[in-house]
């Protein structure tokens, strides 16, 4: 099991790991490939929005949004496990921001 290295100073791992993660996080299916998501970088990692203006017209409830975004976090963490790194996720942080769906810790 990936984890924290013992030996490293950073709390996280450098911007261009962290890029590459979203890369291939990003490489998770999607309805008709619209990727409903947005990654953006913050102090402790990455924070993974929701955007409901990608979302299928089909998809009234937005399901295959969700199920999208938990696609790519689990890309996400994998690739961060590959490098040796942990991808501690929570899951909806904020209830007053719906569209953050997690926030990935490293």
């Amino acid at each position: 099991m990936a984890q924290k290295p013992s030996n490293s100073s950073n709390p996280r791992p450098d911007d261009a790991l962290l890029q590459r993660f979203v890369y291939l996080a990003s490489l998770a299916p999607s309805p008709d490939n619209n990727q409903p998501w947005q990654f953006e970088l913050c102090e402790e990692g990455l924070r993974l929005y929701l955007v409901p203006e990608r979302r299928v017209a089909s998809d009234k409830k937005g399901l295959f949004d969700w199920l999208s975004l938990g696609a790519a976090i689990e890309n996400l963490q994998l690739a961060a496990a590959e490098h040796g790194w942990l991808a501690e996720t929570s899951i909806l942080p904020d209830k007053s921001q719906p569209d953050l769906a997690a926030i990935i810790r490293f």
